[in-house]
């Protein structure tokens, strides 16, 4: 595992072992991939609520992609704590590197957050249901939140001072 600069001193990214692109690189590829998107959809159609269509949810689906795209990856991006809110929704104080989540309709984007405005991407997910637990793909990301944070735990980070120490070693 290593972090990757997406935009220094605001928004990293990890880049799992063995992977061809750091997660938010890896997550806006799929998530624009119309094949891909159409076969997720149809795997989980059972997850749709009564109104929703399998071409209209790839339809939302890709246009939040774009708009992910927009907020992310704009190098003059103001504020990323307007957009990354706690995992939890009942959470009201943040810990160390806290579980964060961005959203956009079904598409998330899961980070931990070193301080104020500065964020690790771990992952992220088509969500469909209620609970991360509720499906293989969302229970994947949660690991992939809480194995990432046990790394940057592990390797003494714990404010931006020593992640800055960290991504210079």
């Amino acid at each position: 595992m290593s972090i990757v600069t997406i935009f220094a001193n605001k928004l990293y990214a990890v880049h799992y072992e063995g992977a061809d692109t750091n997660e938010l690189m890896r997550l806006l590829d799929l998530w624009q991939d119309t094949q891909y998107v159409f076969d997720f959809v149809t795997e989980h159609e059972g997850d749709l609520r009564n109104f929703e269509t399998v071409d209209s949810v790839v339809q939302e689906i890709q246009k939040s992609a774009d708009e992910i795209e927009d907020i992310l990856l704009e190098e003059n991006v103001a504020n990323l704590d307007e957009w990354f809110k706690p995992l939890d929704n009942l959470q009201y104080h943040e810990g160390i590197l806290a579980k964060q989540k961005g959203r956009e309709t079904y598409l998330r984007i899961y980070a931990l957050k070193i301080e104020p405005n500065c964020y690790v991407v771990t992952g992220g997910a088509i969500k469909l249901t209620q609970k991360m637990e509720d499906r293989e793909h969302t229970s994947e990301e949660l690991r992939k939140l809480n194995i990432s944070r046990q790394y940057l735990q592990n390797n003494g980070v714990f404010d931006i001072d020593s992640f800055t120490e960290y991504l210079e070693e």
